[in-house]
């Protein structure tokens, strides 16, 4: 048993089975054979299969049929905790790891880079961009960034470049090769193979140092999510920024963002879930009123078929698309219970997430004794708990409410 990997039971309500169309479709590691619901870092390769990099349980592809999991007791994969993922032109993928710095496979081999054995000054790798020339740029939370052409290494760090501090979080690239780095506490730092340029929240529009995730969109604009600030753009001269104050966006640190194809922006946050913003209208989907399971987003991506792959803290992957999907897979009329906890395992508190709302919750030990029961105040999808009474050990959490019943289980530790 894998005590790590979150749980699913689930309590299906209707019996007959349909070819649907939906504007949501779930996978997490009940229903699929995704790892780990905890998902970090997605991206799509050239022949539409996804790549999902989870926090406990490695990578998982899926190419619409068939998943494939990846891991280090089964591959060359160094970590099971995959921070980013990012795909060369020659299909070869990269994956950057917490404790393990990064490995590549080509489809056939695998590869290992890390301060040991290469020039990548530390194993923490949060962040991979290729540019146009095939060089990977590795940003790591301990020592800076780290360019890779092939054969040379090159280090840029606070002592030696324009880096304000070696806690790189975010890299992008733009039309004109710039590489723009989000930095934890830092702000932004730019660099365009000769000149460094810093912006932070002393000397430009930027509403907090901690810089998240970057993205540009088709004009150039470059898009900024932070961690307590909300997003901001910034065109080059002028700097705007939205919030949960002054915009739709529900809530200010912004993990992820991803543009489409009407260049309309996708923010995922980390506690109000996805806002969409066309330029004048804001649209949120959180738990509560779509069928995104967790409100904790890490990662978005659009497909070209302008769905977005949703990679959540608990929820494992959703994909939504408003025009809807054409599900291929024979599903429940009526979708399961989805219930899942987090952390897992647990220590002081822990988080339940509910596809239906409930009433209240009940706790077992494996002999089937009662020894937690709570009657919530009113009806809730999400909630917290306080298990820090219970001894260490395997538990069973039952919840219930006036749609139906579902257990999980959890540790707590």
């Amino acid at each position: 048993m894998k005590l790590l990997n979150l749980i699913l039971i689930t309590c299906v309500f209707l019996t007959n089975i349909v070819m649907s169309q939906t504007q949501w479709i779930h996978y997490n590691t009940y229903n699929s054979d995704l790892p780990d619901n905890n998902v970090r870092a997605i991206i799509i390769d050239g022949s539409g299969t996804k790549w999902f990099g989870t926090f406990f349980g490695g990578v998982a592809s899926y190419d619409g049929s068939s998943w494939t999991v990846y891991n280090k007791d089964n591959s060359g994969l160094p970590d099971n905790y995959v921070l980013s993922i990012a795909i060369d032109g020659s299909g070869t993928i990269w994956f950057g790891t917490l404790k393990g710095g990064i490995a590549s496979f080509d489809g056939s081999t695998w590869k290992m880079y890390n301060k040991d054995n290469s020039g990548l000054p530390y194993n923490d790798v949060s962040s991979i961009a290729i540019d146009s020339s095939g060089t990977k740029w590795f940003g790591t939370y301990s020592g800076g960034v780290a360019s890779f052409d092939g054969s040379i290494w090159t280090v840029y760090n606070s002592a030696n470049s324009g880096l304000p501090n070696d806690m790189v979080s975010s890299i992008t690239i733009d039309g004109s090769g710039t590489k723009w780095f989000g930095i934890y506490g830092g702000g932004i730092a730019s660099f365009d193979g000769n000149t460094w340029k810093v912006y932070n929240s002393a000397n430009s529009g930027l509403p907090n140092d901690t810089v998240l995730t970057i993205a540009i969109d088709g004009s150039g604009t470059k898009w900024f999510g932070t961690e307590y600030g909300g997003i901001a753009s910034f065109d080059g001269s002028t700097w705007t920024v939205y919030n949960s104050d002054n915009s739709g966006l529900p809530y200010n640190e912004a993990r992820s963002i991803a543009i489409d194809g009407n260049g309309t922006k996708w923010f995922g946050t980390f506690g109000g879930g996805i806002a969409s913003f066309d330029g004048n209208t804001w649209t949120v989907y959180n738990s509560d009123n779509s069928g995104l399971l967790s409100d904790d987003v890490y990662s978005i991506v659009i497909d070209g078929s302008g769905t977005k792959w949703i990679g959540a803290f608990g929820g494992g992957v959703a994909a939504f698309n408003e025009n809807g999907i054409i599900n291929s897979v024979n599903e429940p009329i009526e979708p399961v219970e989805h219930i899942i906890v987090y952390p897992n395992p647990a220590h002081n508190q822990l988080t339940v997430i509910a596809s239906r709302a409930k009433q209240s919750v009940s706790i077992y030990n494996l002999q089937g004794q009662q020894v937690k029961s709570i009657k919530l105040k009113g009806e809730s999808k999400k909630f917290t708990i306080n298990v820090d009474n219970l001894p260490t050990g395997l538990y069973i959490l039952k919840v219930s409410g006036d749609k139906g019943m579902g257990d999980t289980k959890f540790i707590k530790y």
